[in-house]
């Protein structure tokens, strides 16, 4: 009977044993491979080999270990990364919060009363309209003393030509002096033309045009070489207009007093060149005085409304002929 006992007990003792060594060997494996990790995460193959040899492993097994472990060490970094990141979240949605709470008690102390929010909505549109007022009013302003200050300009040009021009017929002098045939015709020189660009219409360039006529007395019939002028913004034709290519005819072809300035603007993607006609007759443009007897050292004003009532108007084809 006891030996039957002993031969049950020997059996149960023999795998425990065989556990044991199994559990020794497994985790003396496992520490082994620790070590090499802890030196090398990534070992090469020529040190996978030796491991192999020396644990009596399959070499794939290794690198599998090697691989999951790679994993769980990147994995256990993440999960960190993540947590620091969560309870900085945590603590800056709590400051934000706190700071809400604050400016709302500072500044919004009539978030929760309807009636006291319109009447400052009120106050605010109706202070915009204000504002909107005072705005036009200003640019209006502005414009008008624009136009005064052009025309201030226009009148102070007018006025130095018909002194300048007094002064010369003060100084010639002599008794019942007739103007000579030369004085009649006012040369391309004194019909000044000047364009610059003035800036943009929906992408196409603008310019401006002036036109002032420094003659002495009153021009007419007056052409511009001006090519195959077009524009896309509409011009008055009584100011300017093509008759045909390379002519174009300016104030209608009526008369453009002494100093008398005319303006205006096209809108081409290029400035086009514009000169006084060299095809116009020799009476167009013509520059027609009455000779007027001249005595003495009259003062510049009487001179100037002498002027002004002996210019008379003058056709395109017609000049009057000095009289002695």
């Amino acid at each position: 009977m006891a030996s039957r006992n002993d031969a049950s007990v020997e059996p149960n003792s023999v795998q425990e044993n065989e556990k044991i060594s199994l559990r020794r060997s497994f985790e003396e494996v496992i520490q082994k491979l620790e070590e090499v990790f802890s030196e090398m995460p990534n070992p090469e193959t020529h040190v996978m080999e030796k491991l192999s040899e020396e644990l009596e492993l399959d070499i794939t097994q290794i690198g599998i270990w090697f691989e999951n472990k790679r994993y769980y060490i990147q994995a256990q970094k993440d999960m960190e990364e993540r947590e620091i990141i969560r309870l900085e979240n945590e603590k800056l949605r709590s400051e934000n919060l706190q700071m809400c709470s604050e400016v709302k008690k500072r500044f919004c102390a009539t978030c929760n009363n309807p009636k006291q929010q319109r009447a400052i909505l009120q106050d605010l549109q109706n202070e915009n309209a204000k504002l909107g007022e005072e705005n036009t009013i200003l640019i209006d302003l502005t414009m008008k003393s624009l136009f005064m200050i052009y025309v201030i300009f226009l009148l102070v040009l007018f006025s130095v030509m018909q002194t300048n021009h007094a002064l010369r017929l003060v100084k010639e002098g002599g008794d019942e002096k007739s103007v000579s045939a030369a004085e009649l015709t006012c040369p391309k020189s004194r019909i000044q033309i000047s364009q610059a660009a003035s800036g943009t219409i929906n992408g196409i360039p603008e310019y401006s045009v002036i036109i002032i006529n420094e003659c002495e007395s009153s021009c007419s019939g007056i052409h511009l070489s001006c090519g195959e002028f077009a524009t896309t913004k509409l011009i008055n034709p009584k100011i300017f207009r093509r008759l045909a290519i390379n002519d174009c005819l300016v104030n209608d072809g009526a008369t453009l007093k002494s100093g008398q300035v005319l303006s205006f603007t096209y809108s081409n993607s290029f400035k086009y060149p514009m000169s006084l006609s060299k095809n116009i007759s020799p009476v167009s443009p013509r520059c027609c005085t009455t000779p007027t007897k001249r005595t003495g050292m009259p003062d510049v004003y009487t001179k100037l409304v002498q002027l002004s009532k002996n210019i008379t108007p003058v056709s395109q084809r017609h000049c009057t002929t000095p009289t002695s």
